[in-house]
């Protein structure tokens, strides 16, 4: 599982757009740089990490907006400038993620001397015979390795089966579904004693639905302030629930239309943006209570956070493979969709 190393990479991009953000001031090309380097290892980790990109568009217009509010003289001269700006900006974000994304596969590419048991996974005479001549580590041969790679990447999608909610073991599900964590996972399982050790991919469900009411109450805010016109305070924080709104629906928009099976995992990187959208909102909604250090909301929250633990501690045996009872197993089959199934 790649997922704790990808999520890393994917808060590290987004803390660095958050900081760029709240500055008030010019950004750098520097900065667009930098963020497409975070934005680069992202993608190196896998694919879906590509979502992040998206906080280039975002970024560039607040940077926009900042120096139409400035009175830039290059500004007044209209769409011209602003198109040449973005396309300067642009050229050196995608800079900063080819670089890295390139190195990281030259580092891979490097290291492969040879194919075990000559396993070549349909690599084509060419690679083959680099290898053979130990020239992986010629920058010369790096496009020819790196489109096979790509190659088989693609190939390898078209293989995966369609999602089959008609067998008994499968464990994909609807990109839909995940929003409440089903379907859970069984990777494996052990009769230990009187119990059954289980590991499972399964949701806190505080935490998830926390998030999936971050995600309702945002998309209402948003929908409401270009319906109806409703006064936001805060701007800026208005600006970030917009953003990680938007990179939340592309994301799930994006996953409707791929053919092949998908499961709960990835859901991560969503579910990523709906914990950050349920903090945004809740400092939207209670900004002033906030200011005033209401004792009542802090009350509140350390009930939400106790609650939590809770859960996570009782789920925590499906995880961390600890034997359960099927009683003590049924116990947490909170909701049929999940689809958890004890071991009698």
């Amino acid at each position: 599982m790649l997922e704790g190393g990808h999520l890393f990479f994917i808060l590290l991009a987004i803390l660095y757009f958050v900081y760029l953000a709240q500055k008030s001031s010019r950004k750098t090309l520097l900065n667009y740089f930098v963020l497409g380097i975070l934005v680069g290892l992202d993608i190196s980790v896998k694919a879906t990490g590509a979502i992040t990109a998206f906080l280039f568009p975002f970024l560039f217009f607040l940077d926009y907006k900042y120096q139409n509010h400035q009175g830039n003289p290059l500004i007044s001269r209209g769409c011209l400038d602003g198109t040449k700006k973005m396309i300067i900006k642009g050229l050196f974000f995608a800079v900063g993620s080819a670089v890295i994304f390139s190195l990281v596969w030259y580092v891979h590419f490097s290291l492969g001397k040879f194919a075990a048991n000559d396993k070549f996974y349909k690599a084509s005479e060419e690679y083959k015979e680099i290898m053979a001549k130990g020239l992986t580590s010629d920058p010369k041969y790096f496009p020819t390795m790196l489109k096979d790679n790509l190659a088989y990447m693609a190939n390898y999608n078209k293989g995966v089966p369609k999602l089959d909610v008609c067998k008994s073991d499968e464990n994909g599900s609807y990109p839909l579904a995940w929003l409440v964590g089903d379907k859970s996972i069984n990777y494996r399982w052990e009769k230990s004693g009187d119990g059954v050790r289980y590991m499972y991919l399964q949701v806190n469900p505080l935490t998830w639905f926390l998030g999936l009411a971050g995600i309702i109450l945002s998309l209402v805010l948003i929908i409401g302030r270009i319906v109806f016109k409703i006064p936001i305070k805060n701007k800026n924080l208005f600006y970030l629930i917009t953003t990680f709104a938007a990179l939340y629906v592309i994301y799930m928009a994006i996953m409707l239309r791929i053919d092949r099976v998908m499961y709960l995992y990835h859901y991560f990187i969503p579910l990523l943006f709906s914990f950050i959208l349920a903090f945004l909102v809740f400092n939207c909604i209670f900004e002033d209570k906030i200011a005033a250090k209401s004792k009542k909301l802090y009350i509140g929250l350390f009930v939400m956070i106790i609650a939590i633990v809770w859960t996570y501690k009782f789920f925590s045996p499906l995880t961390y493979y600890e034997p359960l009872t099927a009683e003590q197993f049924k116990q947490r089959i909170w909701f049929e969709f999940w689809k958890l199934k004890p071991i009698e």
